[in-house]
C-alpha cells in the first residue's frame, strides 16, 4: 500500500511538472510572439485621394448630326479646389473620315480645354462625377473650311477657330487598397460652332495616377 501511494504521488509530481513545463513554454511563446508584433513597423496607411490626379483616356464616340465615327483621346489633369470639386485642364483630340467637296477626307481634331468637375460623394471607393468642360479646336485639314490657295483638296482650306461647351460623366476608383493608380470611365457630350458638324458623342476608357 505504501508502495502504491508513492508510486501514485511521484505520477501525479511527474503530470504536474510536465504541465508546467508546457504552460511555461506557452506563455514564453506568446511573449516572444507580441514582441515581435510590437516592433514591427505598422503597415502603410491607405494614400487618401484628394482629387489631384492626372489620366490619360482612350475611347470612341460618334459626330451624331453626320453619323460618323471618331477616334478620341484625352490628356486631363485635375486640380482640386474642394474635397468634392476639381478644376479640369486637358489637350484632346479625336480622327475621323469627314465628308467634303473634294469626297471623304482624313480629318484630325486638335484642341485645349478647360472644366469643372463635381464629385458628390468624395469619399467613396468608386467616385462618380459630373464635368461641364469648355474647348477650342482645329480641324486638320478641315473639310468646311474656306479655300486659301490654289490646291485641289481640304489641306487648301482655312481652318476654322470652334468652340466647343460639353457636358460629361464618369467614375474612377483606385486599381488596388494602397495603389495610387486609378481606372474610370468617361462619357461626354459637345456641341461645337463652325460649319460642318456641330454635336459630338464620345466615350473614354480612362488610366490615372493620383499625385
Amino acid at each position: 500500500m505504501r508502495s502504491t501511494g508513492a508510486r501514485a504521488r511521484f505520477t501525479l509530481g511527474t503530470m504536474l511538472r510536465s504541465s508546467l513545463l508546457v504552460l511555461a513554454s506557452l506563455m514564453s511563446l506568446t511573449s516572444a510572439v507580441r514582441a515581435e508584433t510590437e516592433q514591427r513597423p505598422p503597415e502603410p496607411a491607405s494614400p487618401l485621394f484628394k482629387g489631384r490626379a492626372i489620366y490619360a483616356g482612350v475611347g470612341a464616340g460618334v459626330l451624331a448630326d453626320l453619323v460618323v465615327p471618331t477616334e478620341n483621346w484625352r490628356i486631363i489633369v485635375t486640380l482640386p479646389v474642394a474635397r468634392w470639386a476639381m478644376v479640369e485642364l486637358f489637350p484632346y483630340g479625336y480622327h475621323f473620315a469627314g465628308p467634303s467637296h473634294h469626297g471623304s477626307e482624313s480629318v484630325t481634331a486638335l484642341g485645349i480645354g478647360a472644366g469643372f468637375r463635381v464629385a458628390p460623394w468624395p469619399d467613396l471607393l468608386v467616385r462618380p462625377y459630373l464635368a461641364a468642360r469648355f474647348a477650342h479646336v482645329h480641324f486638320w485639314p478641315d473639310p468646311w473650311g474656306e479655300h486659301n490657295g490654289t490646291g485641289g483638296d481640304s489641306y487648301s482650306h482655312s481652318s476654322h477657330h470652334r468652340w466647343g461647351g460639353a457636358l460629361a460623366l464618369g467614375f474612377d476608383a483606385p486599381l488596388g487598397r494602397r495603389s495610387r493608380f486609378r481606372a474610370g470611365f468617361d462619357l461626354e457630350t459637345t456641341l461645337l460652332s463652325g460649319p460642318g458638324t456641330n454635336v459630338g458623342i464620345g466615350g473614354l476608357a480612362t488610366i490615372g495616377y493620383a499625385l
